[in-house]
């Protein structure tokens, strides 16, 4: 921003949809999922970026609730953090495997820096695979932090 200040610009977009929207052309094939940016939105299967999506997200939960956007807030931390992200693999199969299945090292260790506990507690925590684990939303992230930090 105008006075140094970071602005956050987009959040992305992270949901499995049930029906596949209809294509330009229904003959055209669809491309392969090896051959597209691990990035890239699948049309008709999944819209956002899978590294960010949480592991209920990948499995279609019909009980996705706040808990959904702790993750990708957590996923989006252990990135700034340490520069790389939470979720691993090669290919979109990959990197929801381990989405759903791994935990990604403690940041502090990762980026080989001295990481304020508190937050890399948080981050983790935020990246449970479980959403019973991770804080229940918002307002509890804001508690802890400012029980720790000024926060105004």
């Amino acid at each position: 921003g105008p006075f140094g200040e970071v602005v956050l610009l987009d959040w992305g977009l992270a949901k499995v949809w049930d029906t596949p929207e209809p294509s330009a052309s229904p003959d055209a094939p669809e491309p392969e999922a090896e051959a597209l940016p691990l990035t890239m939105t699948r049309h008709g299967k999944v819209q956002g970026t899978i590294s960010y999506m949480s592991p209920e997200q990948l499995t279609n939960e019909t009980e996705i609730d706040s808990r959904a956007d702790i993750y990708s807030l957590g996923a989006v931390l252990y990135e700034v953090l340490t520069g790389q992200n939470a979720a691993v693999g090669e290919t979109m199969d990959e990197l929801a495997r381990s989405v759903r299945y791994d935990t990604p090292g403690l940041p502090s260790q990762v980026a080989r820096l001295k990481i304020p506990k508190l937050l890399e507690d948080l981050t983790m925590r935020c990246l449970k695979k479980e959403p019973s684990e991770r804080l229940a939303n918002m307002e509890e992230m804001i508690r802890l932090l400012s029980q720790n930090w000024q926060l105004s």
